[in-house]
């Protein structure tokens, strides 16, 4: 057993029969008991298991199983009902990127030896086909019977979905967020100090701008609008189809994981640990509603009333509207991989591998 899910300021069972035995885990000390809140976990625990050593990148929820590359360099294959591992495949290289999916194709992106990208068949593992390519630490585009992958040294790259085969390339500069989608045939590619439109079709350049801040974390997407913060402090809502600055409103310090999107009610956390909601109408402003001490680890989550926090001490807080702490989840630190929110609760992935069913009571 792994950490329990708890109410704030418990601890479980298992998180100290670790230190007696901490090799059936990690070699990490557990964090110290969270501060006794008021509330309770509206939530219970369907399963919890470990698999590898930690995640890293994007995980892939379909109806029924969870796809998550591994730190152990394996990519597991995890049934959402139990929690039973259907099949893990072992890679050359962690899969720093992540998984992406499409049909019943998984793609792959590892980051060593001198990188590459596979394709298996998700119901067993099996691999289709691989391809070497420049080592890949952002997660993938799939689309159009294409992969999109943005290497390392900068260069943004196209393969056929059902060969590997390369269709085009272009050298546009280092990226730390990932590509999406940009409509009418184009997809968005940014840069640490340039956004580009790019056709899917040969590559070439549509339209360029500066960014405004060197954004180092993923976009969040609503519509055909993008979102995303900045070192710079500065948060932007920008249009996919031609790149037009919606809004843009300045937080205290730098933001460097993903916004959050509710209904047309934006949430941004800083490096500091500083919470901002941002209401676009009339005019849009950034409003302080919470100043953590601790630091915000993973892409921020809604679910239900709540904005979901998952921090470097291995807890994921819940916090009200208003900013106010509603519950805590204790994990294993840190949290890397945001809450996948579920119809009927969520996924929490701790920082050792573990993931954590929870269902609405």
């Amino acid at each position: 057993m792994l950490r329990r899910v708890l109410p704030a300021g418990a601890w479980s069972v298992a998180a100290l029969a670790s230190l007696v035995n901490a090799g059936c885990f990690a070699t990490r000390v557990p964090p110290p008991p969270v501060p006794e809140q008021e509330g309770s976990l509206p939530l219970e625990l369907a399963w919890e298991d470990k698999f590898g050593s930690g995640f890293s990148g994007s995980v892939v929820v379909t109806d029924s199983v969870i796809y998550a590359g591994a730190l152990d360099r394996r990519v597991y294959a995890i049934e959402i009902t139990t929690g039973r591992k259907l099949w893990n495949k072992r890679l050359p290289g962690a899969l720093v990127g992540g998984v992406a999916y499409a049909g019943d194709t998984l793609f792959l992106g590892s980051d060593r030896p001198g990188g590459s990208i596979r394709a298996v068949s998700s119901p067993e593992g099996k691999e289709i086909w691989q391809e070497r390519t420049d080592r890949i630490s952002v997660p993938l585009l799939v689309t159009d019977g294409k992969v999109i992958a943005h290497g390392n040294r900068g260069v943004l790259f196209a393969l056929r979905t059902w060969d590997g085969a390369f269709e085009w390339q272009r050298d546009l500069g280092v990226a730390l967020a990932a590509p999406v989608h940009g409509e009418d045939g184009n997809l968005v590619a940014t840069t640490l100090d340039t956004i580009y439109r790019i056709s899917l079709a040969d590559g070439r350049v549509v339209q360029r701008m500066s960014a405004p801040g060197s954004v180092t974390s993923n976009w969040a997407e609503t519509g055909s609008f993008l979102i995303a913060g900045t070192t710079s402090g500065t948060v932007f809502k920008m249009d996919r189809r031609d790149l037009n600055i919606v809004w843009q409103v300045r937080v205290g310090s730098e933001v460097l994981v993903s916004p959050v999107v509710s209904g047309d009610t934006v949430f941004v956390v800083t490096r500091p640990g500083n919470v901002y909601r941002i209401d676009p109408d009339p005019m849009p402003e950034a409003t302080l509603i919470a100043e953590l001490e601790w630091p915000v680890t993973a892409p921020l989550s809604r679910f239900d009333r709540w904005l979901l926090l998952g921090g470097a001490d291995g807890v994921i807080r819940a916090l009200e509207i208003d900013g106010t702490e509603a519950w805590r989840l204790a994990l294993w630190r840190p949290i890397a991989v945001a809450p996948i929110i579920m119809p009927d609760g969520f996924l929490a992935f701790g920082g050792i591998g573990d993931i954590h069913r929870l269902v609405s009571q």
